[in-house]
């Protein structure tokens, strides 16, 4: 029976399902992107995988889902730009590191015409790529229909009433709400106070809509926020937040996570970084109802940046220090987070008894469910879609075991390895005016990613096979994007032991060099060798930049790509 080029078997993995993790092997389609029935495609089409991936006994998961993510990485979903399409597929491929295969971007309240000029970006996309990093699932709009006393960093003169359907129509655009007008759904959720006067009646219009209607920012008592649920809101915006807080003689909107009475509780978002939530109301929570809880970032643009004060909508400025966000010129007032999935997963294991298992499911099955994607997203069953998360389990300064990410796969391809992004840390480019000195990798870290990759090799190399920009972490391809002043290197930094540390040799098994203008250069590295293959890339790179300015006036882009045998 011959392999099937197009099937990888995962084993040797600990695979998150249900509430255990079970040994067992997966098989994923590289062509569908999908979970395959390993017994259907071996005993009905007589299929087996030609390509193995070693877990190496890792746990493997579903990839997470984040339902409340205003932004990250220096890009805020609120704010219109001219390059706001550009900057947010740089986002996507940036966010998919930490985990997060699939999300809704969040809208805070803004004007309309705010509306008009980013949901368009914000929809499904039509087809997925994985190389195009994590997904969206189409917007959440958090607000403006919130209670003016509830409105956190939210700008009150922006803030409106949820005069029927008419009025969100007026604010997001008909086409925007109406599944059938737009080429996708572009609003997956909205957040209103359900005790404004005509919100029940827009809960349902919304439900029926198709659109999930999310309690939040709101002052709601609980039997308003019981009436809610029984007309179709199915969701409770960051738990604690932004809302009463519970008594026990008047409960709030906490409540309802306890509603008997035939009510179908709702899920709950929560935001579990240790500051917008205490540790011990995350556990009483989680226990009130374990099966609703759904962990949420709540992150701002300023995820994965410096300490420091960063523009914010309106004009104002937010301050990032630490973990903690503010709003600058106030009380301390928290103005969302800056903490990733990852993080959240591992606090609710440190202040909760729950298994592993059951924890990931608050970051995958759970947010899935609430979205009605169980069958696609957030579960590791066959026709699902092959996103996917391998995690390695570490030790924490005080002894206690966390989570880590090793690897990410979206729709059956790997698009993010811990060892590769170590790798190209490791590489230096120092500066524009001599951007082609490269630090060498150590030998250590070679022999490394020997020891670690070489049994997923080609299993690997297709998912990094792109020009990537300045500095960042990923790459297999070699290539240099000469763009007016704006230079962009990307180089692989796989396998092979060090063979010489003599810069005068060049590697033996260099086979061609190829030199090529084109609009994106894709090609593979298929071994590192040396320090000397770096010298060697620096002053091929070099020749190639002084190619560039040989008239023509092209100044777009000069790809060089080498291509090794595998041996």
């Amino acid at each position: 029976m011959v392999g099937d080029p197009k099937i990888i078997r995962f084993t040797n993995g600990r695979l998150a399902v249900d509430d255990e993790l079970v040994w067992r092997d997966l098989w994923v389609s590289g062509t569908t992107g999908k979970i395959l029935n390993h017994q259907s495609e071996f005993f009905d089409r007589q299929a087996i995988p030609a390509k193995t991936h070693d877990l190496g006994g890792k746990i493997i998961a579903p990839g997470f889902i984040d339902v409340q993510l205003n932004g990250a990485f220096g890009f805020d979903f609120s704010v219109p730009s001219k390059r706001y399409g550009q900057d947010l597929k740089t986002l996507n491929r940036k966010l998919v590191r930490t985990g997060v295969t699939s999300y809704l971007p969040t809208l805070t309240s803004q004007k309309n015409e705010v509306y008009s000029k980013t949901l368009p970006f914000l929809a499904p996309p039509d087809t997925q790529v994985a190389e195009d990093g994590a997904e969206s699932l189409g917007a959440h709009c958090e607000g403006p229909f919130i209670n003016p006393a509830r409105h956190g960093i939210h700008k009150e003169e922006v803030l409106q009433k949820p005069s029927g359907l008419v009025a969100l129509e007026a604010c997001y655009g008909h086409e925007n709400l109406n599944p059938l007008a737009a080429h996708s759904p572009r609003i997956k959720m909205i957040t209103i106070a359900v005790e404004l006067d005509q919100s029940q009646t827009v809960v349902r219009e919304l439900q029926n809509r198709g659109i999930i209607v999310s309690v939040g920012h709101s002052s709601a008592t609980y039997p308003q926020a019981f009436d809610a649920v029984k007309q179709g809101a199915t969701m409770i915006t960051h738990l604690f937040n932004a809302m009463n807080q519970p008594h026990h003689r008047d409960t709030g909107i906490f409540g309802i996570l306890g509603a008997q009475e035939g009510l179908r509780r709702p899920w709950f978002g929560i935001i579990a970084d240790g500051i917008h939530v205490h540790p011990s109301m995350i556990k009483v929570a989680y226990n009130a109802h374990p099966k609703g809880c759904v962990l949420v970032t709540d992150a701002m643009a300023v995820l994965g940046l410096a300490d420091g004060d960063y523009s914010w909508t309106n004009g104002e400025v937010i301050e990032k220090r630490g973990g903690k966000v503010t709003l600058k010129g106030t009380n301390g007032t928290i103005a969302g987070s800056c903490v990733t999935l990852i993080e959240c997963l591992n606090n609710l294991l440190r202040w909760t008894d729950v298994s592993i298992a059951t924890a990931i499911r608050t970051i995958t099955f759970s947010p899935a469910a609430m979205l009605g994607l169980e069958e696609i997203k957030g579960t590791l069953k066959p026709g699902a879609d092959a996103d996917l998360v391998v995690l390695g389990e570490e030790k924490d300064s005080n002894g206690f075991v966390k989570l880590a990410i090793d690897e990410v796969w979206k729709s059956g391809v790997q698009v993010h390895h811990k060892f590769v992004a170590h790798a190209v840390s490791s590489l230096s480019i120092l500066n524009a005016t001599n951007p082609l000195r490269l630090l060498q990798t150590s030998d250590t870290l070679l022999q490394s990613f020997r020891a670690h990759l070489q049994d997923s090799l080609e299993t690997m190399l297709p998912s990094y096979t792109h020009t990537l920009p300045l500095g960042s972490e990923t790459g297999t391809a070699v290539a240099v994007d000469l763009g007016g002043s704006t230079l962009r290197v990307a180089v692989i930094q796989l396998l092979g032991q060090p063979e010489s540390t003599d810069n005068d040799k060049e590697p033996q098994s260099r086979e061609r060099v190829i030199i090529r203008r084109s609009s994106r250069v894709r090609d593979n590295v298929k071994r590192l060798r040396s320090k000397a293959f770096f010298d060697w890339i620096a002053e091929k790179v070099a020749v190639a930049l002084e190619m560039a300015g040989e008239g023509n006036g092209h100044d777009m882009l000069m790809g060089i790509t080498w291509s090794f045998p595998i041996e």
